[in-house]
C-alpha cells in the first residue's frame, strides 16, 4: 500500500487523458495515461482504457510489452500477467495505488 502521506486517485478521482504514476511497491515505475476519467472515491482497477507508458514494479518485464502506442483495459493485461505469476489479480492498476504524475 502507498505511503498514508501519498493522495492516490481514489482520493479525488483524475480527468480523462491523467498521467498517472505506480504509488506502491507493487507499482513503483509504472506510468500510464487514463483514456477516461476515474470517479472520486474508486479504488478498483482503471476504468476504461489506457495506455503503458512505461512499466515497473515487480512485474516490469512482463509489463514492458505493453509499452506501444495500443490502448488497453485493465482487465485485458492483468488477466494475461497474472497467471504468470501463480496469481488471479493484481493490484497494480488500482486508482488507490495510483497517483497523478507530477
Amino acid at each position: 500500500m502507498p505511503s498514508p502521506n501519498v493522495k492516490t486517485v481514489s482520493v479525488d478521482g483524475v480527468p480523462a487523458g491523467s498521467i498517472l504514476e505506480g504509488a506502491g511497491p507493487s507499482n513503483k515505475g509504472l506510468i500510464i495515461k487514463v483514456g477516461r476519467s476515474q470517479p472520486k472515491g474508486y479504488t478498483g482497477w482503471v476504468k476504461g482504457s489506457l495506455k503503458v507508458l512505461q512499466a515497473g514494479g515487480p512485474y516490469k518485464s512482463e509489463l514492458e510489452k505493453y509499452v506501444t502506442d495500443e490502448d488497453f483495459t485493465a482487465e485485458e493485461i492483468i488477466y494475461e500477467v497474472a497467471p504468470r505469476f501463480g496469481k488471479k489479480n493484481l493490484m497494480i492498476f488500482n486508482c488507490n495505488m495510483l497517483r497523478l504524475k507530477e
